[in-house]
């Protein structure tokens, strides 16, 4: 029977590179063999776990997602071999999310009118949003306008818990069986990007 799994390095915790998408991490680590990886979430108000299968290797990074701005993070680590052993990391890591932006151009304010959880999927809510500049005219408005665009994913209280802006302004948004995300610009392409804001292909 194989042993119990091994961590060979330490996980290792680090902002997600893409500042596409600033409300995510990676895990990365080594183990001994393939493992399954388990990655349990903690902002002090709710707590979530996202898994990984042994396809995913844990060295080239695993996402941390579904966190909110402006909040304290723990991570615990738990990795699972082939015959259901387990091992935890010895020590949480934590992770500081940003502020949110106070530039309403960049995060617009939400506010929550009605919400009736007993009729709601569970889930978030993934919105397009697109900038409307009333107040400005002429070539700098339809600039600013078609140069941005922003998928947010709301949860019901309104708070936001992942974001991901784009240069381009953007629509048909779908979400594939992977978890990635495909939509539309206003150049009339396909775009295919993964959790971390990583553009994985283009039509």
């Amino acid at each position: 029977m194989a042993g119990e799994p091994t961590f060979q390095t330490q996980p290792a915790l680090r902002p997600n590179p893409n500042p596409a998408v600033p409300l995510a991490a990676t895990v990365s680590f080594e183990t001994s063999a393939p493992v399954q990886t388990a990655l349990t979430v903690s902002d002090g108000e709710r707590q979530w776990t996202l898994s990984y299968p042994t396809e995913r290797n844990p060295a080239e990074g695993l996402p941390v997602v579904g966190m909110k701005y402006g909040r304290s993070h723990r991570i615990g680590v738990r990795i699972a071999n082939s015959w259901g052993e387990t091992a935890d990391a010895p020590t949480q890591l934590e992770f500081l999310t940003p502020e949110i932006p106070d530039d309403p151009t960049r995060i617009p304010p939400v506010r929550v009118t009605v919400s009736k959880l007993e009729k709601m999927e569970p889930g978030y809510s993934l919105l397009s949003l697109r900038r409307v500049l009333t107040r400005m005219l002429g070539q700098r408005s339809r600039r600013m306008g078609a140069n941005f665009g922003l998928l947010a994913a709301i949860d019901h209280d309104g708070e936001i818990v992942c974001a991901y802006q784009s240069n381009a302004r953007m629509s048909d948004v779908e979400t594939l069986r992977n978890g990635n995300l495909v939509f539309v610009t206003t150049d009339n392409r396909a775009t295919e990007i993964d959790v971390l804001g990583n553009r994985i292909g283009n039509w």
